[in-house]
């Protein structure tokens, strides 16, 4: 299981990562410091519309809201 201050990160910042699966996990613990801002920065920005949501595959083929 992928565990780094990353998810954290992520997580507080209210992204839900429940419905991602172990290599989706792996891929955003190794994101760099400037990665991990700038993707929270994009979420907090689309939900500043109201309008738009980002998707994620989750493990059982079913698109899961990412942000």
């Amino acid at each position: 299981m992928a565990s780094s201050a990353n998810l954290d990160k992520l997580s507080q910042a209210g992204v839900d990562l429940n419905n991602l699966g172990e290599p989706q996990k792996q891929v955003l613990a190794s994101l760099t410091p400037a990665e991990l801002d700038t993707m929270i920065s994009i979420k907090e920005r689309l939900e500043a519309t109201g309008e738009v949501e980002g998707f994620a595959k989750g493990t059982n083929n079913v698109g899961a809201s990412f942000f």
